[in-house]
C-alpha cells in the first residue's frame, strides 16, 4: 500500500486552536501517517468547508471556555455524528457539554498536565503521579518504557511534612495576626506573672488566678498581702500595660475579621514551615496541583497575586503583587518543591 492510500484509509482531522497543545495533536497526527487540518481561529464558512468531506474526527483544544464551547456546538452542528474532542475548564460547563453531546470527549488540559507536576514535585524520577481512590499510582521511565507502580512517601518525607504542619500552628504571618498575637502574648505574661506573685506570697493557686484575672480585667487589683507592698505598684502598672495590650489585641481581632482568611492560626490553612510545596498561581493548573497534593498528603502554600481570586482548597494562600515578597514570606529555602503554574502550557518546576 503507497502513501497516499495510507493516509486515505487514516483519515483526515480537525484541528481547531493555536495552543501548544493543538500543534502537538497537529504533528502527532501527521507523524502516524494521518491527513491533518489545522485550523488556529477559523471563520463560520470556513468551519463549514473544513467539515464538508466528513473528517474523521475533531479536536477544539483552547483555553478559552467559551470559544471551546462555541466552536464544539458549531461543529455538532454542522456534521452531528463526527467524534469530536474538546478542552474546557470548568467542570459543571464540560459536565453540560457532555450531556448535550455525547459524541464529545470533553477533558481539562489542567487534569492533563496536573500528574506531571505533582510527579516531578515529589520525585524528579517520576514522569507523573496521580491518586486512583485510596491508592497513588506513579509512571516512572524504566530502560526506555514507562511503568506503572504504586507510590508511598517515604518516611522522612511524612516526618518532615507532619513536623513542619505541627510547627506552623500559631506562626503569625501577617501584620494583623502579628499585633493579635503580640496582645494575646502579654496579657498572658501578666496573668501569668501575678498569678505566680500571689502564689509564692501564700495565696490558695485558685484564689491567685482569680485575683491576677481581675488585674488583667482592669477592675483592681486583689488585696496584697501585709509583707508586700510592692504588689500595689506591680499591679496597677500591670493594669495600665492590660489598657494597652488590650487594645493592640482588640486591633489585631478586627484586622483578622475584616481582611480575607486565607491563612489561618490553627488547623490546615497554616503555613507550614518546611517540607511543603509552594504552587505560585492558583488558577485552574494551580488549584488542581493543589488538590492532588493534599490528597498525596503533602502540605501546599499557594501564591497568587491576584487579590480577588479564590482561595485555595483547605491550603494557605497568600497573596503577593511583587516575585521577590512572595517567595519569602512561604519560607522557600525550606520547601520541598515549588512550581508556577500560569497556563497548561506555562508551567516550570524547581
Amino acid at each position: 500500500m503507497d502513501e497516499t492510500s495510507r493516509n486515505q484509509d487514516a483519515g483526515t482531522f480537525v484541528i481547531i486552536g493555536e495552543t501548544n497543545l493543538a500543534r502537538r495533536v497537529c504533528a502527532s497526527l501527521k507523524n502516524d501517517g494521518h491527513s491533518v487540518q489545522h485550523l488556529t481561529s477559523p471563520r463560520d464558512d470556513e468551519l463549514r468547508t473544513a467539515l464538508a468531506d466528513g473528517p474523521k474526527g475533531v479536536a477544539v483544544l483552547l483555553h478559552d471556555d467559551v470559544a471551546a464551547l462555541r466552536y464544539a456546538l458549531a461543529v455538532a452542528h454542522l456534521s452531528p455524528r463526527v467524534p469530536m474532542e474538546a478542552t474546557i475548564f470548568d467542570r459543571t460547563v464540560a459536565d453540560e457539554l457532555i450531556r448535550l453531546l455525547p459524541q464529545c470527549d470533553v477533558t481539562s488540559p489542567a487534569d492533563l498536565v496536573t500528574p506531571t507536576l505533582a510527579g516531578q514535585c515529589m520525585d524528579p524520577e517520576l514522569v507523573s503521579l496521580h491518586t486512583t481512590g485510596h491508592q497513588a499510582r506513579a509512571v516512572r521511565m524504566t530502560d526506555g518504557r514507562l511503568r506503572t507502580e504504586s507510590w508511598t512517601a517515604r518516611r522522612r518525607l511524612r516526618w518532615q511534612t507532619r513536623l513542619g504542619r505541627i510547627t506552623g500552628q500559631l506562626r503569625p504571618h501577617d501584620k494583623g495576626t502579628r499585633i493579635m498575637l503580640t496582645g494575646l502574648l502579654g496579657m498572658v505574661a501578666v496573668l501569668l506573672g501575678d498569678t505566680t506573685w500571689l502564689t509564692l506570697h501564700g495565696h490558695p493557686p485558685a484564689q491567685a488566678f482569680f485575683d491576677a484575672a481581675r488585674v488583667i480585667a482592669t477592675v483592681g487589683p486583689a488585696t496584697a498581702p501585709s509583707s508586700s507592698s510592692g504588689y500595689y505598684v506591680v499591679s496597677a502598672a500591670a493594669m495600665l500595660g492590660t489598657v494597652v495590650l488590650s487594645a493592640i489585641f482588640t486591633a489585631g481581632i478586627v484586622e483578622r475579621l475584616l481582611g480575607p482568611k486565607l491563612v489561618g492560626l490553627i488547623g490546615p490553612r497554616t503555613l507550614p514551615r518546611f517540607g511543603h510545596v509552594i504552587i505560585v498561581g492558583m488558577g485552574q493548573v494551580g488549584l488542581r496541583l493543589c488538590s492532588e497534593l493534599q490528597r498525596l498528603g503533602v502540605p501546599v502554600v499557594g501564591v497568587e497575586r491576584n487579590p480577588h481570586a479564590p482561595p485555595g482548597p483547605a491550603c494557605p494562600v497568600t497573596r503577593h503583587p511583587g516575585a521577590d515578597r512572595a517567595w519569602r514570606r512561604p519560607g522557600c529555602a525550606r520547601t520541598a518543591a515549588y512550581t508556577t503554574c500560569q497556563s497548561p502550557g506555562s508551567c516550570r518546576l524547581g
